[in-house]
């Protein structure tokens, strides 16, 4: 199977873009091994060597890697590697690196761009969860979520398993059969996050999106969760059992 799929709606550079990440999180390149040549990869990938240097580019001035004349590429070392790529929960990605050192559970009120996104109103009530990761030696990272309140988390809710998986589960049960995605063509965080959890780049719409007084690209991304017709409502959060889901330890 090719590695480069020059049919696919993702731009190529993108593609040798995701192949470098997944190429660089493997332990001989963190331990300090080169990684291949812009020629090797060339003609590994059987691109353009412009279209390899682009993706290469864009890891140098993420400082993810670093050229050195006379010798080559090489990851840079950090305390704590985590690969953007596979990534599907900031705990399970690190594993027993981290631990929840804290979680509250709060009702606030949301105005601006979180209820935009959240499309509840200005002013309007929503459920906030704010986890504290650790280490061992230092905090890392305050993770704040917000959800409809509808879904009635409570301060004593830990979320077993992957919260996003947690969320598809749930709109599983309730009926829902595909989701949807529309990113940014320049967030490309969230294009690796949503390619991480299966779902398809489906189209790619050119300055279709308006944001911060410019037009720019947007991608459309689609994941089926059934395979069920006929199509019926979908079943209201109050009318789900969710307490297997929504007990557990935390990660």
């Amino acid at each position: 199977m090719s590695i480069i799929n020059m049919e696919s709606a993702l731009p190529l550079n993108r593609q040798v873009e995701n192949y470098l990440r997944r190429l660089i999180a493997q332990e001989k390149y963190q331990n300090g091994e080169l990684l291949p040549t812009e020629m090797q990869l060339t003609q590994e990938l059987g691109v353009a060597r412009n279209t390899v240097r682009t993706a290469m580019d864009k890891l140098v001035r993420e400082g993810v890697v670093s050229r050195k004349k006379g010798v080559g590429t090489q990851v840079n070392r950090a305390p704590v590697v985590t690969n953007l790529t596979k990534w599907r929960s900031f705990a399970t990605e690190l594993g027993d690196q981290i631990h929840t050192e804290s979680r509250d559970v709060t009702l606030e009120t949301v105005e601006g761009e979180i209820a935009r996104e959240l499309g509840a109103l200005d002013g309007q009530e929503v459920t906030c969860l704010k986890r504290l990761k650790a280490s061992d030696t230092e905090v890392m990272a305050l993770l704040v979520s917000y959800f409809p309140r509808e879904l009635n988390i409570e301060a004593d809710e830990t979320f077993e398993g992957r919260l996003y998986e947690v969320l598809e589960t749930i709109l599983h049960r309730q009926g829902y059969q595909v989701l949807y995605g529309v990113v940014t063509g320049e967030n490309e965080r969230s294009c690796r996050f949503h390619e991480a959890m299966g779902f398809t780049l489906r189209a790619e719409f050119p300055n279709a999106g308006f944001k911060k007084g410019r037009w720019i690209g947007t991608y459309w991304y689609e994941k089926r969760l059934r395979q069920e017709d006929p199509l019926s409502p979908p079943v209201p959060w109050l009318q789900l059992d969710l307490s297997d889901i929504l007990k557990g330890e935390d990660q």
